[in-house]
């Protein structure tokens, strides 16, 4: 399939991101630094089925509430230089990162991500929550959880429901808050599988 490339400002062009939903295969490589935080669309959607979002971070930071990604599409960060960082924000999102739906592969392959800080709710927080169906590649990178809300610790990456998978071939993963450790597996159905 056709992919388009693009740099920082991608994120604000509207042929790519209508109110933070993708619109087509996009790579960007960015070039400085970028917030999502305050501006109309705070979180990036990929919403219409078997589209691809590569992010290279390129030594760079990312700013944004949250990815949430639907509909049998993949989401693929990686890092050339080494030192690129992506924080997640927002007082309603306890997750940085969420697949929904069946067929959703979120691969990382460099970056460090670390957990939304300001959420306040009465739950688990983590760097990647996946669904039924789904599953998280970590080939590099890093995971940072850190934050403990209420008494319910940060995970680095929640399974929820049966049928996800987490397959970690590389990278690390830090600084996990409360006493339920960095990966957790629940809820209905089977439980959730790491390789």
């Amino acid at each position: 399939s056709i992919i388009e490339y693009g740099d920082t400002s991608t994120f604000d062009n509207n042929s790519y991101f209508i109110n933070g939903y993708l619109q087509k295969n996009t790579f960007i490589t960015m070039d400085k630094d970028f917030s999502f935080v305050g501006k109309k669309a705070e979180s990036i959607t990929i919403q219409m089925p078997s589209l691809k979002l590569i992010i290279d971070l390129n030594g760079k930071k990312l700013d944004i509430n949250c990815f949430n990604l639907n509909n049998s599409c993949e989401l693929t960060i990686l890092d050339s230089v080494g030192t690129g960082e992506i924080h997640f924000h927002g007082q309603y999102a306890a997750y940085g990162i969420k697949t929904a739906f069946e067929d959703i592969t979120f691969t990382l392959n460099g970056g460090t991500l670390y957990a939304n800080s300001e959420y306040s709710y009465d739950t688990y927080g983590s760097v990647v929550y996946l669904t039924k169906g789904t599953s998280f590649i970590m080939n590099g990178g890093k995971l940072v959880s850190n934050h403990d809300s209420h008494g319910y610790g940060s995970l680095a990456v929640y399974m929820y429901q049966g049928n996800t998978k987490f397959i970690m071939n590389g990278g690390k993963i830090e600084k996990t808050a409360g006493s339920i450790g960095a990966v957790m597996a629940s809820g209905s159905g089977s439980s959730g599988t790491m390789i």
